[in-house]
């Protein structure tokens, strides 16, 4: 019985599949070539950093780390940011994953990752990879988190382990996006706690994953509860700065 329903689901994702494709052909979200969410040719015009920079006043560094001024402005201990938010393809994927839902597109992050990092060796691969959460109202209007689909492609890299349970949103905030600078630090207080974990990871690095990162607001309130939690080592990871 249960190999008919194995069979069943199969069958059922596979005819979903060919309605989505018969009704709603993929094509290039750059150019609109069918067959692929990106293609070949568009893929190059995906830049990403080729600099390591201070996540507060943006000196160009060795590595991401905050500046040595400016380390009493930020509680995370580096920041990665990957792309230029001003790369209008970069702008085109991060919609289209968060606001027309389109996972797939998560799987072309893998050579961005690749390229981002290079031969560089400031990636830790002994890391923990911990997605900024949704809260589940918005998670099952969505159906996913898009910063669990960026970790799944980091591991897919570099093979990180996730843990996705560590934090959990308790409180169903306004979307930052719609926010000056000056609410979006009240915005996102109190609204995230650290969930049982197992003991072992204290001692890891933990590498926050989101899709975005404009005021630091969000990044800095999971920061903070996970250091008071007794997480002593906090970087970040986002695909763009926004402005």
């Amino acid at each position: 019985m249960l190999n008919g329903n194995n069979n069943y689901n199969c069958y059922f994702l596979l005819a979903k599949k060919w309605l989505e494709d018969l009704f709603f052909p993929v094509s290039c979200l750059n150019c609109g070539r069918e067959g692929e969410w990106l293609c070949v040719s568009c893929r190059s015009a995906i830049d990403c950093h080729k600099n390591r920079f201070c996540p507060v006043c943006k000196r160009i560094k060795d590595d991401c780390s905050p500046c040595e001024s400016c380390r009493d402005k930020i509680i995370l201990n580096g920041l990665w940011i990957v792309a230029s938010y001003d790369n209008e393809l970069i702008q085109k994927i991060i919609s289209a994953i968060k606001y027309e839902f389109v996972e797939d597109l998560s799987s072309y992050l893998d050579d961005l990752f690749k390229n981002y990092f290079g031969n560089k060796n400031d990636w830790q691969h002994n890391a923990v990879l911990v997605p900024v959460p949704l809260h589940r109202k918005r998670f099952l209007n969505r159906g996913f988190n898009q910063a669990q689909l960026i970790c799944q492609s980091l591991n897919r890299v570099f093979g990180n382990e996730i843990e996705s349970g560590i934090i959990s949103r308790i409180i169903n905030s306004q979307p930052q996006a719609k926010l000056n600078s000056a609410d979006r630090q009240n915005n996102v207080r109190g609204i995230f706690k650290v969930n049982e974990f197992k003991c072992g990871l204290l001692d890891r690095e933990i590498v926050l994953v989101d899709d975005v990162y404009t005021t630091g607001a969000t990044m800095g309130e999971c920061a903070g509860i996970l250091k008071r939690a007794g997480f002593k080592q906090i970087t970040a990871l986002v695909l763009a700065r926004g402005t």
